[in-house]
């Protein structure tokens, strides 16, 4: 989804060097972070300064997936995260939709401007959040 990055994506673009038109991404574009950071600290005060300091590449040294994995996939499914059923249950429709791309079937690709959040709000679903967030949970999605 928008919401996978770094690791995850590191892990899909590596295996695009191997698998090649044998892969397809299933879901929603991804965020588009293919770089690390690391944190300096000032002594003199409390500021932090978050540098890049390395890229990601695959095998291949493809890595500029800025925009999200579905530029640099050849094939794209879309598919809605359905937290509704058990995980890997064939039903959930990420799930089926993989399922369908094994089967050698198609499937309606990932557009940039598209994804999962049209997706959750033609199905009336929404993401799980507190009423009134603290400032860690609005800076950290998905604390609780």
């Amino acid at each position: 989804t928008g919401g996978t990055a770094s690791a995850s994506e590191l892990v899909a673009n590596g295996m695009l060097a191997y698998l090649g038109q044998n892969t397809a991404l299933i879901g929603d574009n991804t965020f588009g972070k293919p770089v690390g950071q690391i944190a300096l600290d000032r002594a003199a005060c409390d500021d932090r300064m978050r540098v890049v300091a390395f890229q990601s590449e695959n095998a291949n040294r493809q890595g500029a997936y800025y925009t999200g994995l579905a530029s640099v996939f050849a094939k794209t499914c879309r598919a809605a995260d359905d937290f509704t059923v058990p995980l890997g249950d064939p039903r959930e429709d990420s799930i089926a939709t993989a399922l369908d791309f094994l089967a050698g079937r198609t499937c309606a690709s990932i557009s940039q401007r598209g994804g999962t959040a049209s997706l959750e709000r033609e199905r009336g679903d929404r993401l799980l959040q507190p009423a009134r967030p603290s400032v860690a949970q609005r800076e950290v999605p998905g604390l609780y």
